[in-house]
């Protein structure tokens, strides 16, 4: 046989509920003050810089500076000494018969090749650093503007360094004759 249930009182009732609500307040309170393990987050990201809105001063006689994809690139007055290693690409089909920089048509059969920063005119010998392999260029256009990249290389040339179906190499930019040289 079973035992039977008391009815419980008001006073045992309410005695229950405040019992319950005194342990739900206090696993409150020891989670909200630490007594739980803390998860640490990698710091924020710093704010992207902001593109400027107007070209950095230059000096009288020196090349203007240009704006591409949101950030400003001020040229080389001078190219004598210039050597830089990096990773070139190529470019192609989609820019052929196209103006340049330089105000030319570009030619992707013609040896030539875009830098960022390099006067227009320089001529520059790429040499793939894995092969060896090296052509002579000259800085015609503006770019590569992708970065980690420092030449974009015409067809034809990219071609001649073997670099046309990997698209991206080592390599070494010099230059060999100054635009003012000329």
């Amino acid at each position: 046989m079973r035992p039977q249930a008391t009815p419980m009182t008001g006073a045992r009732r309410l005695r229950g509920l405040a019992a319950a609500a005194a342990i739900v307040a206090a696993v409150a309170l020891m989670t909200a003050g630490g007594c739980t393990t803390r998860s640490t987050y990698p710091p924020a990201p710093p704010p992207a810089p902001r593109p400027e809105t107007s070209p950095p001063q230059t000096q009288p006689g020196q090349p203007r500076p240009y704006k591409a994809l949101g950030q400003w690139y001020q040229p080389l007055p001078d190219a004598k000494g210039f050597r830089q290693q990096g990773i070139a690409s190529w470019y192609g089909p989609d820019f052929h018969g196209k103006r340049s920089s330089s105000g030319e048509t570009y030619d992707m059969h013609d040896m030539t090749a875009a830098h960022k920063t390099l006067p227009l005119g320089t001529k520059v010998r790429v040499t793939n650093l894995k092969s060896g392999e090296s052509v002579d260029v000259e800085i015609n256009d503006r770019g590569p503007h992708v970065k980690g990249r420092v030449v974009d290389l015409s067809k034809a040339a990219a071609r001649e360094l073997g670099m046309t179906g990997a698209g991206l190499v080592k390599v070494q930019v010099e230059v060999i004759e100054a635009a003012n040289d000329a």
